[in-house]
């Protein structure tokens, strides 16, 4: 007890974060249940912390912990390293390290700002922001902090955690960074959003911080996707297990984590929806929960896909594919003929939906004639009870390969509004086997709702595959006709 309050005492005096046991002591002498695997000094910025780390304990495991245990793994973030790739599966604990070193790092003594970036985040409330609101009210620390709508503040030192939503054009970082100052830590969300710009946007956020005195970090905390990615390219390639390895690689410091890193994930949440992914999906189950990189290819299907507002074109569909154990998906789908451009934006997404649950959500967009998968009649009859328009998806011989090659055609443009999972759909959405007569089920709800759309809004093919991509040609072939476009 004597040397709890000696550490007490000195991280009052010295103003730092001391790592005691499996308590974290801040500054002003409170003492958070917070065991961040780093003993010593913790953030110290001067590059001499402690490297030695506390072993997870045995009741972690067993659920029966009151307090907040960080991974061994992830002691990194608590230390001075400059940049670090944060990668792994869902439920993994990447985003609860990320927050709480975020917390941490407000309290230091000399006034450093944290910027969280987020490539295609659409609100404040889609990055890790409510993430720190929660964990700010579970370490009791809210009075210490003002939260605003775009940034909390650390009432006792003046740092704020600024979160910014921002494309990956050069000209737009430059102008999201613009007047910020004092900035000590960048931590960008859902990195693999960000590919063909990475490099150059990196260097931009590097200069943001360059006349620092202190230590600066950059953290990239990501999901892996395909190998074809610019992060895996630049970082990763060459490991022989890039999915598992933790440590520097390639000036950076790589941490890889699962769901089995994660000794507070709930053993219902591990038993209910990992374990029977792992059952019924075990491809998923290796890309999603494992957090493995995957060799795609020339079997990837959607290949041209890009970021963007949604633009409704007349007319717009909402396109359904619905699940129940597995995903039901729902997205607003219109097309620019003249740019060949179809733009999506992803509305509805989850499993163990009700057709009264269905209906319940999709009210705001009752004006919108609906197509859903016709293998669920019974659905579409409550939907036209209840007052919407619903449709049966084109379905049939054929109906597959010809709504792919319709939908591939188009250059997709997704709203930012949910876009990570569109993403890790279009780049996880393949072809089962070498044929490419059939797509893979996995990741293919997203696109199915967006193929009944396309199928509805470009009409029946006769005799041939619908769509003519000869630019001009293409455009003097259609007319609009009884609520689809079809061909002379």
């Amino acid at each position: 007890m004597r040397s709890l309050e000696n550490a007490i005492i000195n991280a009052v005096e010295t103003r730092q974060i001391i790592g005691y046991k499996t308590v974290t002591i801040l500054p002003t002498g409170k003492v958070l249940k917070v065991d961040t695997g780093v003993q010593g000094v913790i953030l110290s910025d001067s590059g001499k912390s402690s490297n030695r780390v506390s072993p997870q304990k045995e009741e972690l495991a067993k659920g029966n912990t009151e307090f907040l245990s960080i991974n061994r793994k992830f002691s990194a973030i608590f230390r001075d390293f400059p940049f670090i790739i944060n990668q792994g599966g869902r439920g993994s604990g990447k985003t609860m390290s990320a927050t709480l070193a975020t917390i941490l790092e407000t309290y230091k003594e000399q006034t450093r700002n944290v910027m969280v970036l987020r490539f295609n985040k659409s609100s404040v409330k889609d990055s890790i922001y409510s993430e720190i609101v929660k964990m700010l009210e579970k370490l009791d620390l809210t009075e210490d902090f003002t939260i605003g709508s775009n940034d909390i503040q650390n009432n006792i030192t003046g740092s704020k955690i600024l979160f910014k939503g921002i494309k990956t054009s050069s000209l737009d970082v430059r102008d999201t960074l613009k007047g910020i100052t004092d900035l000590s830590s960048i931590i960008i969300e859902e990195a693999a959003d960000l590919d063909k710009d990475f490099d150059e946007v990196l260097e931009l956020l590097k200069g943001t911080m360059r006349t620092k005195g202190f230590f600066y970090r950059i953290l990239i905390i990501l999901n892996p996707r395909s190998k074809s990615h610019s992060i895996y390219k630049r970082y990763l390639a060459g490991l022989e297990n890039e999915s598992e390895h933790t440590g520097e690689h390639k000036d950076a410091y790589i941490i890889s984590s699962t769901f089995k890193d994660n000794a507070a994930l709930p053993m219902q949440y591990i038993e209910g929806t990992i374990l029977k992914a792992k059952e019924f999906s075990p491809e998923v189950y290796e890309h999603v929960y494992e957090g493995k990189w995957k060799d795609i290819g020339e079997g990837q299907i959607i290949k041209r896909y890009s970021t963007g507002a949604y633009q409704e074109h007349t007319p717009t569909i909402l396109g359904i594919d619905l699940g129940f154990r597995d995903e039901t998906a729902g997205l607003m789908v219109s097309i620019d003929r003249k740019t060949m451009r179809c733009y999506v934006k992803l509305v509805l997404f989850g499993s163990n939906y009700t057709s009264d649950d269905l209906v319940a959500a999709l009210v705001p967009y009752s004006e919108y004639t609906m197509i859903l998968d016709s293998a669920r009649p019974e659905i579409i009859a409550d939907f036209n009870r209840k007052g919407f328009i619903a449709k049966g998806a084109t379905k049939g011989a054929g109906s597959v390969l010809d709504g792919i090659t319709r939908m591939t055609s188009f250059e997709m443009v997704v709203d930012p509004q949910n876009s990570d999972k569109v993403f890790e759909a279009f780049s996880n959405y393949s072809w089962k086997g070498t044929a490419q007569e059939l797509p893979d089920h996995a990741f293919s709800h997203i696109p199915d709702a967006i193929r009944y759309a396309v199928m509805h809004l470009t009409g029946k093919a006769t005799g041939r595959y619908f769509l003519d991509v000869g630019g001009d040609q293409f455009e003097t072939d259609y007319n609009y006709s009884n609520d689809r476009y079809c061909l002379d």
